[in-house]
């Protein structure tokens, strides 16, 4: 069974959430849980602020990460829809291989990943939000570790802004000015 060991003491409400939920399904199924298995209207009160990413493989053996669901908070937050777009298309460099890292790293170990991080803000350059998320690991149609569930909360996400870059304490992370 999936172990949530690493995991901080005490999550904010809506991170406990989906990681409870990810331990009851698998529990459930006896394995780490298929996106079959997940229904969002079991969390549908966190659903907006959710995005599911699918692992990929293109036709040049690089591995790539398309949002298959991306919460209307989550638009909210940054300004835009992600639904249907890769990762390395909507975000720079260093931020595209650092969620790399994680989302790999939360497969090959079938263990959800938490991470907190502050972001400048754009239109403030002395200004720094921070924002938490939490990945769990699925498996796809084949049974092999496939696809991110997540979930991101912050203080400041009812506000729109631009994420640009993070304090150089912080994993560095940035949307693409598109």
């Amino acid at each position: 069974m999936p172990d949530i060991n690493d995991l901080p003491e005490k999550l904010p409400p809506i991170l406990q959430e989906l990681v409870d939920y990810w331990r009851i399904v698998s529990d459930k199924v006896g394995r780490l849980p298929s996106l079959n298995d997940i229904n969002l209207i079991d969390i549908y009160k966190i659903a907006p602020r959710i995005f599911i990413a699918d692992r990929v493989e293109d036709s040049e053996d690089r591995i790539r990460y398309r949002w298959r669901y991306w919460g209307t908070t989550l638009c909210d937050f940054v300004g835009a829809d992600l639904t249907g777009k890769f990762l390395d298309v909507t975000h720079d460099d260093k931020a595209t291989s650092a969620a790399m890292k994680y989302y790999e790293w939360a497969l090959e170990n079938g263990k959800p990943h938490y991470f907190c991080q502050a972001i400048r803000v754009k239109e403030s350059p002395n200004t720094y939000w921070d924002y938490e998320r939490l990945i769990v690991p699925l498996e796809d149609k084949t049974g092999q570790p496939g696809h991110i569930l997540g979930v991101y909360v912050s203080e400041h996400e009812n506000k729109k802004f631009r994420p640009v870059r993070s304090r150089s304490q912080a994993t560095p992370y940035s949307f693409r000015d598109n």
